[in-house]
């Protein structure tokens, strides 16, 4: 009786040894059969973490022992709507996948003419009252959309005015400010140009930031300190080499070793850029995008992770930022995202994740929504 009860333990081990293989196998032969190589090939697709979610499906010891390692990026998916997308096109995320998949032949039409409407600004028009700050007039509108472009028709030139001002005495010993990039070699690429969406490390190790991220975080630490006598510190590790994948761990360190050398920091500040694909995601290029004074700014996010015990205090900050610029210029910040992660928060309350803009748009409006930045930081720590 022992014996035949081993031998069904010992079955039933190998029909589960089978079954785990016989997963892999599908996955690597029926895939690329129904989809283009070039599909499969997606970076979400063939990162180790879709294979990690796998194997956490059939041995759940394997997948505790590789969350304990292991920290949100916002690239992450879960596995059940990622074999969705790739098996039937249906996107959880876009609801027009769903209604595509539902009509034949909807699918083939290329709806990018369609939406060329969509694409334009939007200009905000007068409701009753105009909201006027330091001399800016700000029309405003009960119907807002924050995911499209918006025009912000100020009655003068002062939020686009330069920063003539000599840098003022600050104690760099004793910074307010650290700004630092979990995804450090970011970078704006309107023309949509190969390989140009990111800054070559090495470049970015020698100082040379071009069109990235870097330069934005360079930018609002001189306006921080010049213009309004906010210390300010600027780290450009890079943490997105070679894979962008783990950026977040990386970071760690950075930002435990900053806060450690100097308390005196008020503000932590990760800095990106967002990213996008307009073929893909059919999203209007220029949501991202907001005109002022008849000059072109990048639109700003503001994403905050809900596992982290300092959530409350968080989105408190990030809604306090949001709720300065709707003040000063409504639409002009796309919103609070809430994510199902981490980003480094746990490590400081007071700490904001910022999207300027997305890698279409171009520096000069990146560098123009700085000065934005730089007064709404400044009427909160000032």
């Amino acid at each position: 009786m022992r014996a035949l009860k081993e031998v069904t333990v010992r079955e039933e081990f190998i029909k589960l040894i089978l079954f785990i293989v016989g997963i892999f196998i599908i996955i690597k032969l029926f895939i690329p059969i129904l989809k283009p190589v070039s599909e499969v090939a997606d970076k979400n697709y063939m990162r180790i973490n879709f294979y990690q979610e796998v194997i956490g499906k059939a041995l759940p010891p394997f997948k505790v022992i590789t969350d304990e390692f292991e920290f949100e990026d916002e690239d992450k998916q879960d596995l059940f709507p990622l074999i969705l997308k790739y098996l039937t096109n249906i996107d959880l995320c876009n609801p027009k996948s769903y209604i595509a998949s539902q009509i034949p032949g909807l699918s083939l039409i290329d709806i990018s003419s369609i939406m060329t409407k969509e694409d334009e600004p939007i200009i905000i028009t007068t409701n009753e009252k105009e909201t006027v700050n330091e001399g800016t007039k700000v029309a405003s509108s009960k119907t807002e959309d924050n995911e499209k472009a918006v025009n912000v028709v100020p009655d003068n030139k002062a939020v686009n005015s330069s920063v003539n001002e000599k840098p003022k005495n600050v104690d760099s010993s004793k910074p307010i400010v650290f700004i630092f990039h979990t995804h450090t070699t970011e970078a704006y690429n309107p023309n949509e140009e190969e390989k140009k969406n990111y800054i070559d490390y090495n470049e970015i190790n020698k100082g040379n930031y071009g069109e990235g991220i870097c330069t934005v975080g360079e930018q609002l630490k001189s306006e921080l300190e010049n213009k309004y006598s906010i210390s300010c510190i600027h780290d450009t590790t890079v943490h997105d080499f070679p894979r962008r994948e783990g950026g977040y761990a990386k970071a760690r360190p950075t930002i435990q070793e900053y806060l450690k050398k100097y308390p005196s920091i008020k503000l932590v500040i990760d800095l990106h850029r967002d990213g996008t694909d307009l073929h893909k995601d059919s999203v209007p290029k220029n949501r991202f995008t907001a005109i002022i004074n008849n000059e072109s700014y990048a639109r700003v996010l503001f994403v905050v992770g809900n596992r982290n015990p300092n959530l409350k205090i968080n989105l408190s900050v990030a809604q306090k930022y949001h709720a300065a610029l709707q003040d000063m210029y409504p639409g002009f910040s796309r919103g609070i995202q809430c994510a199902d992660a981490v980003y480094n928060q746990d490590l400081f309350g007071k700490m904001i994740l910022l999207e300027v803009g997305s890698n279409f748009n171009t520096m000069s409006e990146a560098l123009n929504t700085v000065k934005i930045i730089a007064k709404m930081i400044a009427a909160d720590l000032k």
